[in-house]
């Protein structure tokens, strides 16, 4: 700190014993000519903090519109292909009876797998876990008027899995930015938006779009893990 300055940018001799102050000076008005030199550091901290402070709101605009077209992506190509291949049959028919047949024990006598059981053995917890949710919110969908048919139900549940895998996406990209920064979790989230591969099969009934959620998870628990 400069020697000559005072307390909140006042000259030090202003506070001096009478004796010590130049009489010389008093006629003249007492310009604090120091204070636009030496005792000036604070004068532009407001301004640099409402600078920081903009730059930081538009990284967090530019992060969330990253993620946001994660969403969009996956829900476009969901909208551009609406029908499903043979190989998303199994789950398909297995959220079909979870939502439809009265119990699982229904399920577990008279679903579609009964009839059509595969060439492997599969598992019935992905399926589970969307038919589930479906049953619950279908009939609101219903009482309100935007799911009309078994069809508008397929799209509905596609749609539950896509935002469970988008979210993993957008939750790993979000999460990227407390450990390597905004222009990183920018770029994942953007990649991830600008994958074909990514948004078509994020809605897509495969025993392994099932499992995908949980593959960003563990990447996060090893990339924090690291980073510690």
């Amino acid at each position: 700190m400069d020697e000559h300055c005072g307390v909140g940018g006042v000259p030090a001799e202003w506070f001096s014993p009478p004796d010590l102050i130049d009489l010389r000076n008093l006629d003249q008005e007492p310009v604090d000519t120091r204070r636009r030199q030496g005792c000036s550091s604070g004068a532009g901290k407001p301004r640099s903090l409402v600078s920081a402070f903009i730059v930081y709101q538009a990284a967090i605009m530019l992060v969330i519109s990253a993620a946001l077209l994660v969403f969009l992506s996956t829900f476009l190509q969901l909208f551009l292909s609406p029908f499903t291949k043979v190989e998303e049959s199994f789950n398909l028919h297995a959220i079909h009876d979870f939502i439809h047949q009265p119990s699982l024990s229904a399920v577990a006598h008279s679903g579609d797998h009964v009839q059509f059981p595969g060439p492997l053995p599969r598992t019935f917890i992905g399926a589970l876990l969307i038919g589930s949710i479906a049953k619950a919110l279908l009939p609101i969908f219903r009482f309100i008027g935007l799911i009309q048919s078994k069809f508008a139900e397929q799209i509905f549940v596609r749609a539950l899995l896509a935002i469970f895998n988008s979210s993993s996406l957008v939750y790993f990209g979000l999460c990227t930015r407390f450990v390597f920064g905004d222009m990183l979790s920018v770029s994942m989230l953007l990649l991830s938006a600008s994958q074909f591969h990514l948004a078509f099969y994020a809605s897509r009934t495969l025993p392994n779009m099932f499992a995908f959620p949980f593959g960003p998870l563990h990447l996060l628990d090893i990339q924090l893990f690291k980073s510690h």
